[in-house]
This record gives C-alpha cells, structure tokens and sequence, in this order.
C-alpha cells in the first residue's frame, strides 16, 4: 500500500498497460505512461482538504461541538411523542364528538319511538289520539302509521342498496 502511495505511476504503467495488450488496446500504454500524479495543482487540493480537515477537528474538539446533543424534542423519539399526543388529542375529540351525538341521538330516538307507541296503542281505541297537543283523527293516525313504516322502509332499503354498491364497486376495482 506505501507502495501505491509513493510510487502511483508505477502501479499504472505496468498493471493496466500489460491489460490493454491482453485485450488487444494498443496505444493505451502511451496514454497512461503520459499520466501526471505529482503536479502543482493536485498537491495544493490535496493540502487544503487536509488543512480544512485540521481546521474543523481543531474547532470541534476545542469547543466541545462533537459532544453536542440534540434537545429531547429534537431526537426521533421526541418527534414520534408529539405525533402521538396530536393523535390522542384528535382521537379524543373525535370521541367526545360521538358521545355527544349519540347521547343527542338516544334522545331523539326515545322522543320518536315514544310518540310511535302512542300512536300504535291509539289503534285499538276508536276515537283519535293527542301527540304534542295536537289532536290527530283515527284516519290520520293510521295513514301517520303507514308513512313512518314506509319511510323506514325506504331509509332501511336505500342504505342496503348504498352499501351493497359500495361493496361491488370495491370487489370490481380491486380486481386486476
């Protein structure tokens, strides 16, 4: 290896040269004993690389610069802690949202159903019935019956339909 560090022309004019006459390149010993290794302009980069080197290890060591830390926040665990705690604050949000929404929901839910079963407990008597202090007639009750039932159906129906299409879609696009 010194050997290739002092003496570089030696190791390119015998090596090379004698595997361009094995390859039949004639000429190529021409051009590579021609090679300049030690000029003016190579050893002036080669001396301010290595003084810009002295210089940065100098200054890293002198000022404690490789010994530096990155703050808590800044290292890969630090990052992937605020990554969770946006999540966790949004998960959290999203599920207090939902309760709200069901809790509102439940409660709609019971005032309709509650007005359903009057008004099913109202068929067997033949006089009409009082929802919300408004008095319905036996015929408008029934046909009120039919259109909940029928507006259930449509609703039920509709999102089977929605959801069945969705399935579909995705079986089809999935396919290669």
């Amino acid at each position: 290896m010194a050997c290739i560090g002092i003496l570089p022309q030696l190791l390119l004019q015998t090596w090379p040269a004698l595997s361009a006459v094995a390859v039949d390149i004639y000429g190529a010993e021409t051009v590579l004993t021609g090679f300049s290794f030690w000029s003016w302009h190579d050893v002036l980069a080669a001396l301010v690389t290595l003084g810009v080197g002295i210089a940065v290890a100098w200054l890293g060591l002198r000022t404690g610069l490789f010994h530096w830390s990155c703050p808590r926040w800044l290292t890969l665990e630090g990052i992937l802690r605020g990554v969770y705690a946006s999540l966790a604050a949004a998960f959290c949000a999203i599920e207090s949202m939902y309760c709200a929404l069901a809790d509102y929901l439940s409660k709609r839910c019971m005032d309709a159903s509650r007005v359903f079963l009057t008004a099913c407990n109202s068929l067997g008597y033949s006089r009409g019935v009082t929802i919300g202090g408004k008095s319905l007639s036996v015929t408008s009750t029934y046909v009120g019956l039919v259109m909940i039932i029928l507006l259930i159906l449509v609703v039920r129906y509709t999102c089977l339909e929605i959801i069945q299409g969705a399935v579909y879609r995705l079986t089809f696009t999935c396919i290669p």
